[in-house]
């Protein structure tokens, strides 16, 4: 399984197919309402299919990733290549709420 998986990615590659880091800034509005998290996906996980569903949710595609020129609080891990990131009024007191199991991330640059 591994192995069909590996050469599908090469394939994929060969044929031109990029998978680019993308973010879901769901800061300005979602379907649950403005939420002070962005997720971000790389790799095979930002791919068009996830962009479908983070416009149908309400959120701000954001190519490159989330923006981290505004103060990101923390992060958690939400598995291989997503992470959802926090901005304020989150705190970092907030973390374990936050991220349950998942491991808490410091914001990039600190």
């Amino acid at each position: 399984m591994r192995t069909a998986v590996v050469m599908m990615v090469m394939a994929l590659g060969g044929c031109g197919v990029v998978f680019d880091t993308v973010g879901c800034d769901f800061r300005d509005g979602s379907a649950n309402g403005p939420e002070p998290r962005c997720q971000e996906r790389s790799g095979i996980q930002g791919n068009l299919a996830f962009q479908e569903t983070c416009e149908a949710l309400g959120g701000a595609l954001e190519d490159g990733g989330c923006p981290d020129e505004d103060e990101i609080v923390f992060g958690c891990s939400a598995g291989a290549d997503v992470t959802d990131w926090y901005y304020p009024p989150k705190t970092a007191d907030d973390a374990d709420q936050e991220c349950g199991s998942s491991d808490i991330l410091d914001p990039p640059g600190s």
